[in-house]
């Protein structure tokens, strides 16, 4: 997770930095000004995707687990209900 996170640190802004000499050698300067303008809404959809992949990830994971009938899974349910209805029952 580290090494992914300094590698999505790295490798994006240095991609769209590349995108901009691109755009400088090959089209107008205003096209590669739009390309940066967008990097920073474009990175902002990326991190965000990332989290949306990764709890639907895990909703599939939990599911599998509830039709497969997991004793474990069911445990930990019960066991979350138990402690929403103790601090239900404190406040």
């Amino acid at each position: 997770s580290f090494h992914f996170g300094i590698g999505v640190l790295i490798s994006f802004p240095l991609w769209y930095i590349i995108l901009f000499i691109v755009g400088l050698c090959l089209f107008n300067w205003w096209v590669a000004v739009i390309g940066l303008v967008v990097y920073p809404v474009s990175f902002l959809i990326y991190l965000r995707s990332k989290i949306i992949v990764k709890k639907q990830l895990l909703r599939f994971r939990r599911f599998g687990m509830w039709w497969r009938g997991d004793t474990l899974y069911h445990k930990a349910k019960e066991l979350r209900n138990n402690i929403i209805d103790n601090l239900n029952k404190i406040i």
